[in-house]
């Protein structure tokens, strides 16, 4: 006799279909932040879907947060910190759950600068925008900088920029942050 044990398909961050080709994926291998991002950013429909089908929490405690979800006790909000710190705690840990929900709470909630950040080595000549994500590693592509400098995304020291071919002068202690979530400061 042969035995088949299946789970329910899960749908990616956006309810489609999961996919890496449309971005919207968990994986286990992504770093403690961008998994707890990645989980506030889903759908709230998914929410108790994701927290079935890939946490431990107890079916008891998952079903009285449905219910309270269901009558308006819970919000989706503080719904989604649970899920996010529980996918976080089972992959990395307790405490690297703990230190992505607060650094999310900064980042993301509060729109405060991270305590750390990369700090990028570049020449005090003049780059164009998209040129200067790349050269932070805050893209993987340059077309990725060009969309995302033309949805408002990159701010330089504060300051928005919207034209891709936009010459910028690194200066040291320069803060280049692109997107919600990522961030560099330049070195000279």
């Amino acid at each position: 006799p042969q035995s088949v044990l299946t789970n329910r398909l899960i749908e990616g961050t956006d309810g489609r279909k999961m996919s890496t080709s449309w971005g919207n994926v968990i994986t286990i291998l992504d770093p403690p932040d961008e998994q707890y991002g990645k989980c506030m950013s889903i759908k709230d429909e998914l929410i108790f879907i994701y927290l079935e089908a890939c946490t431990d929490m107890p079916m008891s405690d998952l079903e009285q947060a449905r219910e309270a979800f269901e009558r308006g006790e819970l919000h989706p909000m503080e719904a989604k910190k649970r899920l996010a710190w529980e996918i976080v705690a089972q992959y990395h840990g307790a405490e690297e759950a703990q230190e992505a929900a607060e650094r999310f709470a900064q980042v993301v909630q509060r729109k405060e600068q991270p305590d750390e950040m990369p700090v990028v080595r570049l020449a005090p000549s003049p780059v164009d925008a998209v040129t200067l994500l790349c050269q932070c590693n805050l893209v993987s592509s340059k077309s990725e900088g060009r969309r995302l400098i033309e949805q408002g995304g990159l701010n330089v020291d504060g300051l928005r920029i919207t034209d891709p071919n936009q010459a910028v002068v690194p200066i040291a202690g320069m803060i280049i942050k692109a997107g919600k979530r990522k961030y560099a400061r330049l070195e000279i």
